[in-house]
């Protein structure tokens, strides 16, 4: 038996991409009799279970989210998913439209470790080296390399010493 206190949550894939494997129907009724057992969120995948696919949507931007808005309405659980999503722009309206419930970060964080950072500079937040513990944030506001490598100018941006 699971416990009540820790979320129940799943990685499905979702669509084959292909007319002879899992279609997303059967994702939405997999996690409609998930959650009638406790799921308490579903995270949206592909299941590329071959080569053969209908389409490569891979390039486009947050091809995976009108899947997503689909299951959270029709199975009305919460759901995630991080196919090229991880533009901290579509990120945060697709929150904030609640399209989904939560934004997984998968290659843009390997990417990029401080992407939280940078995510809320991009988003204009008033202190985004506070979102991160103060040890780090220490680190980031006074150790500073070249500022090409870096992705913003001290000048500009009034974060640490100029």
């Amino acid at each position: 038996m699971w416990p009540e206190r820790y979320p129940l949550t799943m990685r499905l894939g979702s669509d084959d991409l292909n007319a002879q494997g899992v279609q997303f129907e059967h994702a939405i009724l997999a996690v409609s009799l998930m959650k009638e057992r406790g799921l308490d969120l579903a995270d949206l995948s592909l299941g590329l279970n071959t080569a053969d696919l209908a389409t490569a949507p891979f390039a486009q931007l947050g091809f995976m989210l009108e899947r997503a808005r689909r299951l959270r309405s029709e199975a009305g659980i919460p759901v995630a998913t991080s196919w090229n999503v991880g533009v901290p722009a579509l990120a945060d309206q697709v929150i904030r439209e609640e399209v989904i419930d939560l934004v997984m970060l998968g290659r843009p964080a390997l990417a990029n470790p401080h992407w939280p950072v940078w995510a809320a500079r991009e988003l204009a937040h008033a202190d985004p080296f506070s979102l991160v513990p103060e040890d780090w944030g220490c680190w980031l506001r006074n150790f500073r390399a070249h500022p090409a490598c870096i992705g913003w100018p001290l000048a500009k941006t009034g974060e640490g010493p100029a």
